[in-house]
């Protein structure tokens, strides 16, 4: 009996009904193509436009700290001890006008 079934017993995956089940049908009339273009036309708009926002946020982020390490790196760094080399009573430090370095014997 086991044998009988056994010889009668077939694949379910390779049916035609599987098979097709599987695979698309082509389908070459203008309007399906029509809408299958917008589909992927509204996908790639909201894609790029999702992708856009990050992207300028993403610059903006990028653009400020190479401003802030190129503002760093330009600007001359005072060590510890400049207030006391300047003012060495520790008292506060002098401040330096435009006048006094342009007029230097007023000073």
């Amino acid at each position: 009996m086991q044998e009988i079934v056994a010889n009668l017993t077939i694949d379910k995956t390779t049916t035609s009904k599987a098979i097709r089940k599987k695979t698309s049908a082509r389908d070459d009339r203008p309007s399906s193509k029509t809408v299958g273009v917008l589909g992927i036309l509204f996908l790639a708009f909201t894609i790029a436009l999702m992708t856009t926002s990050d992207v300028i946020v993403l610059t903006r982020y990028v653009f400020k700290i190479l401003q802030r390490a190129l503002q760093k790196a330009l600007t001359p760094s005072i060590s510890p001890n400049a207030v006391t080399e300047l003012n060495p009573d520790h008292t506060a430090f002098d401040p330096i006008y435009a006048e006094d370095l342009l007029n230097p014997q007023s000073a």
